[in-house]
């Protein structure tokens, strides 16, 4: 019997039933031509992207920051242990600075400027792009404060992952994390 399938038939209800819930979603994607065609918007997920890392600077803020709501953070980050830890970027929207995930993603812009500087540039981003990986490194020059010596990490002890707008409301020291103890 025609329209029969393992014993069922399938009638036009039934096609009707199933295919009526697509539509929306279906309206939804013709809604959407740039991703039919395959395009992307390169140029502004990359100033996005730039423009995430100011958003994520701990330290005193340039006077040319992107990001205006932001203040400036940390500016005794490593003064009651003598050394000057002022600077870096805070991870993933907490109040912390971690040394190892902060040196991946100087190393990755890095590299990538290393590779697609050209298109970088085209987009217009290569200023913001370089000033990200001058941050992070004048960071890293000042963490390693000796031969031998590197401060990996700092925090706020239990308040650095309290809420994503913490961090721009504090205005005291951060305390260095390491080992599990106070230093």
């Amino acid at each position: 019997m025609e329209g029969e399938e393992d014993g069922r038939r399938i009638s036009k209800k039934h096609v009707a039933g199933f295919l009526i819930p697509l539509v929306p979603l279906i309206l939804i994607l013709l809604g959407f031509p740039a991703a039919s065609r395959g395009e992307s918007d390169y140029r502004g997920a990359l100033s996005k992207s730039l423009l995430y890392f100011e958003a994520q600077r701990s330290g005193r803020l340039p006077h040319d920051q992107r990001v205006a709501w932001r203040g400036n953070s940390g500016l005794t980050d490593g003064l009651e242990q003598g050394v000057d830890l002022v600077g870096g970027y805070y991870d993933a929207g907490d109040n912390i600075k971690f040394g190892l995930p902060m040196a991946f993603t100087i190393t990755m812009l890095s590299w990538s400027l290393v590779e697609y500087r050209d298109g970088v540039a085209a987009a217009g981003e290569l200023k913001n792009a370089l000033e990200a990986i001058k941050w992070g490194t004048d960071y890293f020059i000042k963490a390693h404060t000796r031969p031998n010596v590197f401060w990996a990490q700092v925090a706020i002890a239990d308040t650095s992952c309290d809420s994503f707008g913490f961090r721009w409301r504090w205005t005291s020291d951060h305390l260095l994390l390491g080992s599990g103890r106070r230093w």
